[in-house]
């Protein structure tokens, strides 16, 4: 147990210091991370294999195409997910069925849980680590896995394409800044 004598905004402000997030609740439980890894293994999005692969690659002296090819089966998957929920969704939509839009819907709320507790994960472990002694290379593994794949997903955040077709360029500018040497 650690009992800090600030207040929680001087101590989180003091922790941001050194962390790019840092979050403190009213109480801290070192198990949290533990539960947030069986939550997502039981989702399974991925597997130990998978997990091993990527780690493996992040601590040899290999290229980062290996890397991205230990992610890019994951990453696919997870993309495919979503795009067939996307697509069941707009389809559902499209003929008015009730129980078809909120099993679509349930389908992409899944995915966009499952990477917000991705981020949740890899917070809570990168702060509680420093605190606790896990001992568990498992936690830290998973821990850098997510750290690679979260920025590959793109949940919730898609954007249909901007029509510009109609855009007509009116003035075009060009002014000479001199020469300067390289």
């Amino acid at each position: 147990m650690l009992d800090f004598v600030n207040n929680k905004d001087e101590v989180s402000a003091a922790v941001k210091t050194y962390q790019t997030t840092a979050e403190l609740l009213a109480t801290t439980d070192p198990n949290l991370v533990f539960n947030l890894r069986a939550e997502l293994d039981s989702a399974g999005l991925y597997d130990d294999f998978e997990v091993n692969r990527v780690v493996v690659e992040m601590n040899s002296t290999a290229k980062q195409s290996k890397l991205v090819a230990a992610l890019e089966p994951v990453q696919d998957r997870l993309t495919k997910r979503c795009r067939a929920a996307q697509a069941a969704l707009k389809l559902a939509q499209d003929k008015r069925d009730s129980f078809g839009i909120k099993a679509a819907q349930d389908g992409l709320n899944a995915l966009v849980l499952f990477e917000g507790d991705m981020a949740a994960c890899i917070r809570l472990y990168t702060f509680l680590s420093q605190i606790f002694d896990y001992s568990d290379t498992a936690i830290e593994k998973r821990s850098v896995f997510y750290k690679r794949l979260l920025p590959l997903l793109v949940f919730g955040r898609e954007r249909e394409g901007i029509d510009l077709s109609k855009v007509e360029l009116t003035h075009h500018h060009l002014k000479s800044l001199g020469k300067k040497s390289m």
